[in-house]
């Protein structure tokens, strides 16, 4: 037997049958057959439909599965009329004598066993799990992580990475300890020696450069939203290169939300690269921004391109300063406290998105109606922008590929 991932994407099963080992058999009517062990993970998969030809190990239209006393599977192939029968390698006993032994528990024994698989096939994933677990089951919490991590099982990684952070907790208490008590020994004696000497603070003003003091009110933004739509509407707070400044902010931090995020909570665009992760987050604020204010200019809307452009990159001030925290707090959090990490992310962009219905209907001075419908109006735009782009593309396609077939042919002819 051989081991397929990509087959076990078939989902259209006709038959199961238990096997020997506490595992189950499932085939699916193309005649793909999987073999799971008791806790449901995958250990083969093999078979398929034979689409030409009438070739072993393939079928027609298969219809039930049964496995006999001495391991054998015996597959009916209802077209065909034939029964086909498929038996265990050694290689298959032995990952079933290795689980097998997993599961009552003598995780030395299966450690032996699954090192041993590993060395016949350094690349089974399921091999890696049992492996990984043998060793969690000992308390060798930092190989069993490593072993997860090659078999891609986050959630036998995340009850390792668990282990082991709690572990370091524990062994840093005392140290944390100390450091609060003397910091706080520092600050009462600090606040003594101010007493004393009778030292008042000043109130420093605000010198920053005007550029810089307008990227840094993303700050005052969370608090006092209305009153900077206000100024950046009139011209007395935010400009276009600064809004251009928080844009670039936003874009590194996507970036670091959509590829640089812990091993646990990586989306699956962790391995697409850079340009395409750009264009996700740039395209959508062109269009919203562009869309917006052709949107309010027939609407009666009082904002300019620039306002809408400058008020944009502020609205999302929440997830500028709340992702940063979610992408380093993903590296030590597990699957245990991955509500809380998805509940921060999600305050963050809800609080941006309230933030954007109030810089609409700030900066174009619409009611609660006219702002809905705005917003409705630039979505229905984007939409149909993505659509037309869509078919502007294939069109293209299509005539690149009519006229070089043309001057295919007509070179063709030429030099024939």
């Amino acid at each position: 037997m051989g081991a397929d991932e990509d087959l076990n994407d078939e989902w259209n099963f006709v038959d199961v049958a238990a096997g020997n080992h506490g595992n189950l058999y499932a085939v699916t009517y193309t005649g793909v057959i999987s073999e799971y062990d008791s806790s449901g993970e995958l250990l083969f998969s093999f078979g398929g439909r034979s689409m030409s030809s009438d070739r072993s190990g393939l079928f027609n239209v298969a219809a039930a599965i049964d496995v006999g006393d001495n391991g054998f599977l015996y597959v009916l192939d209802k077209e065909r009329g034939t029964v086909q029968i498929f038996y265990p390698t050694a290689y298959a006993e032995m990952t079933h004598t290795a689980a097998s032994v997993l599961e009552k528990g003598d995780y030395k024994d299966s450690e032996e066993l699954w090192n041993s698989i590993l060395e016949l096939n350094g690349m089974s994933r399921i091999a890696h799990i049992g492996y990984g677990k043998s060793l969690f089951h000992q308390q060798r919490f930092k190989e069993a992580l490593n072993e997860f991590k090659i078999a891609n099982d986050k959630e036998d990684y995340s009850d390792a990475f668990w282990e082991i952070r709690n572990q370091a907790f524990n062994n840093a208490v005392p140290y944390l300890l100390i450091a609060a008590a003397v910091i706080y020994i520092i600050c009462k004696a600090a606040g003594i020696i101010r007493k004393k000497k009778n030292i008042k603070r000043k109130v420093k003003q605000n010198n920053y450069p005007r550029f810089l003091s307008d990227i840094l009110n993303i700050f005052d933004m969370l608090k006092h939203p209305l009153d900077n739509y206000y100024d950046i509407k009139h011209g007395t707070k935010g400009t276009a290169a600064s809004a251009t400044a928080v844009y670039l902010l936003l874009m590194l931090v996507f970036v670091a939300d959509m590829l640089f995020r812990g091993y646990l909570f990586a989306p699956s665009l962790s391995n697409v690269s850079l340009l395409p992760v750009l264009i996700m987050l740039l395209v959508p604020l062109a269009l919203w921004v562009l869309g917006n204010t052709m949107v309010a200019s027939i609407n009666d809307g009082e904002g300019s391109l620039k306002n809408i452009y400058t008020v944009t990159a502020y609205a999302v001030s929440p997830y500028i300063i709340i992702t940063p925290f979610v992408v380093l707090l993903s590296y030590f959090v597990t699957y245990n406290e991955a509500f809380i990490l998805q509940l921060i992310w999600f305050i963050g962009v809800a609080w941006s998105a309230v933030l954007l219905f109030l810089a609409v209907k700030q900066t174009h001075n619409y009611n609660v109606g006219e702002t809905v419908k705005n917003i409705l109006l630039t979505a229905f735009f984007m939409l149909m922008a993505v659509v037309a782009a869509a078919i502007m593309y294939v069109m293209w396609n299509s005539l690149v590929s009519f006229f070089s077939g043309v001057f295919g042919e007509v070179g063709f002819r030429v030099t024939g």
